[in-house]
């Protein structure tokens, strides 16, 4: 560290070396604790402003935030650290300028040189702006500007791609900035004037500033961020009508993913939702061309064309995952939006990828089309049911674990929301779920196996009062010798949750684990297990562990909607097996 840090101080020293000394240096931030490299890092960032036009700096900057983290904020004020990269970032070339003759593009090596330096200049303040969050605030709004215009540079792809990934970046900032109680450091000052810094908080009386924050947050006024998103959403969506880099079209949507995760339902307006829809409409579309295309080229290709065509399906199966993935959560959160020109794609396109001469892959994420179709607009679906119905039937057994745990999930989902339309459908999805349910709960195989259980449990619960006592009287033994389910947690806390949904209500405790309650101690004993966890791996969530230690204790304490003597009874048989295993 010392002599890096005279080489960077001494004016004298070749630029070239004082560069890589700073570049150095930058790299052993990377690597060492913030605690230790913040003191020098500090010093040698003051000392190197002091002569900024010494050294070309586009990476060393965003190391050093990466670096100090939101201890670099300080230094977006100085005009040499942000300015140059905005400048270098918002390069335009002339496509005209450098067009061959025959018409391709002919890059000089100036040229090649503006376009890495201006990808590595756009990358860098997004580094920053990510690692400074919240004290990147003043900056967002001119460079959403700058990420904007550059969706669409044709030049160079991995501009466009660093872009769509900066738009979350930026919204990331500006709710930080929001919602960190940093941003409202100067109200707090006005009416406390030991309050001039975030980490002085705890200085307040006890309980007043977290009041206080509360409230700010509580009043939080999200529309300027939704204003920034929007603009970036048209501008976005606008280019990928017509980006052919199927990277960067995946990255895109990813971009689009993130931040609807991030802004849930106030992500989307009707007009962005249509926009969305049409765009996804026209990827599937023309990815279901390509698709054919390409199966169509491999029966008379050879073996090296081939191993080309390979990693063209590749990048075709990573950007269906991710398509896939981003209409899952707009789904998720704006299931009114779905129209009907959409929907017949969702299910043209799910139709085709489910076939059975498809790869698992695609098979894999046809379902998933299907399940989170139906699993966002429940009942709206009524008209394409049972077509859904009988593909995941038909996948529900495949060989294939990738295929079959999404198969059987889907008919749990249909069966949790479709009410009384998935009535029809009933008895022949059990007689599924059933042969299913006999699998292995070892390795791969347990998440199909924990699936099959899984829907049993969904079914019971949700077509309650449209299963047979008979067939009810049959299931229950068959799901709850089962439980708890170890493999797939998420399905794991939704079984425990229907356990204590079950013992809460007198009708259902009765009728579920038998008139004599004979099944109740096995039913508390997978509550017991569900709360102890497996090997170390919790099997429930917070909120559902808080509901089955509720049911646990009122059948202890004897105040449940079980007879007391018989609950404590219960808990007592199911107390003994637990501990005995």
């Amino acid at each position: 560290m010392p002599p890096l840090k005279a080489m960077v101080v001494d004016s004298n020293v070749r630029r070239v070396i004082r560069e890589k000394a700073l570049e150095c240096l930058s790299l052993v931030g990377l690597s060492v604790d913030k605690a230790k490299f913040a003191p020098d890092a500090k010093d040698i960032i003051n000392i190197f402003l002091k002569t900024p036009d010494t050294v070309r700096t586009i990476d060393i900057f965003a190391r050093f935030a990466e670096a100090l983290q939101k201890d670099f904020a300080p230094f977006l004020k100085d005009t040499h650290v942000l300015e140059p990269l905005m400048k270098q970032a918002s390069v335009t070339v002339d496509v005209s300028e450098i067009l061959g003759a025959d018409g391709t593009i002919d890059l000089t090596k100036e040229t090649s040189q503006k376009l890495e330096d201006k990808c590595a200049a756009l990358r860098s303040i997004l580094v920053i702006a990510e690692k400074t969050e919240e004290f990147f605030f003043p900056y967002i709004e001119e460079t959403a500007k700058l990420v904007s215009a550059s969706f669409n540079f044709p030049l160079s792809e991995d501009v466009r791609a660093i872009a769509a990934a900066g738009s979350v970046t930026l919204l990331r900032c500006k709710l930080a900035h929001l919602r960190e109680p940093a941003a409202t450091t100067s109200f707090l000052c006005a009416f406390h004037p030991r309050c001039g810094q975030y980490s002085r908080f705890r200085s307040l009386p006890e309980g007043v500033a977290q009041e206080v924050i509360g409230i700010l947050r509580a009043n939080i006024d999200y529309s300027n961020v939704l204003l920034v998103w929007r603009d970036m959403f048209f501008a976005l969506a606008s280019n990928m009508m017509n980006e052919s880099n199927l990277l960067v079209l995946a990255t895109q949507f990813d971009a689009i993913k993130e931040c609807v995760e991030v802004l849930k339902g106030q992500a989307m307006t009707q007009e962005m939702c249509l926009v969305f829809f049409d765009l996804a409409k026209k990827v599937l579309l023309e990815w279901l061309e390509r698709r054919q295309l390409l199966c169509d080229a491999q029966k008379e290709c050879d073996a090296e064309e081939k191993a080309s065509m390979k990693d063209e399906k590749e990048d075709e199966d990573d950007l269906l995952q991710i398509l896939v993935l981003c209409l899952q959560r707009v789904g998720q959160y704006h299931p009114k939006q779905y129209n009907a020109s959409f929907v017949t794609q969702i299910m043209y396109s799910a139709t085709f990828m489910v076939e059975a001469r498809r790869s698992t892959h695609e098979q894999l994420h046809g379902i998933m089309l299907l399940v989170d179709f139906v699993e966002n607009v429940g009942v709206g679906c009524k008209h394409h049911l049972s077509t859904i119905i009988k593909l995941l039937l038909r996948h529900a057994l495949s060989k294939s674990v990738n295929v079959a745990q999404p198969a059987l999930f889907g008919i749990g989902i249909c069966a949790q929301h479709t009410g009384e339309l998935f009535k029809p459908f009933i008895s022949e999805s059990i007689a599924y779920l059933l042969e299913a349910s006999l699998g292995e709960r070892k390795g791969k195989h347990a998440f199909r196996t924990d699936n099959a259980i899984a829907a049993l449990v969904r079914i019971v619960r949700y077509q309650y009062h449209h299963v047979d006592h008979s067939t009810l009287t049959t299931l229950t033994p068959v799901w709850l010798g089962y439980l708890p389910i170890t493999a797939d947690l998420g399905e794991a806390a939704s079984c425990s949750d229907t356990l204590c949904h079950f013992l809460e209500r007198p009708t259902t405790a009765a009728t579920v684990f038998g008139r004599d309650f004979a099944l109740l101690p096995r039913a508390l004993e997978v509550l017991m297990r569900a709360d102890a966890g497996h090997g170390g791996v919790a099997l429930a969530d917070d909120r559902v562990r808080a509901r089955l230690r509720a049911v646990l204790l009122a059948m202890h304490q004897g105040t449940s909607c079980v007879p007391a003597a018989i609950s404590r009874a219960a808990w007592d048989t199911a107390k003994a097996s637990f501990c005995a295993s």
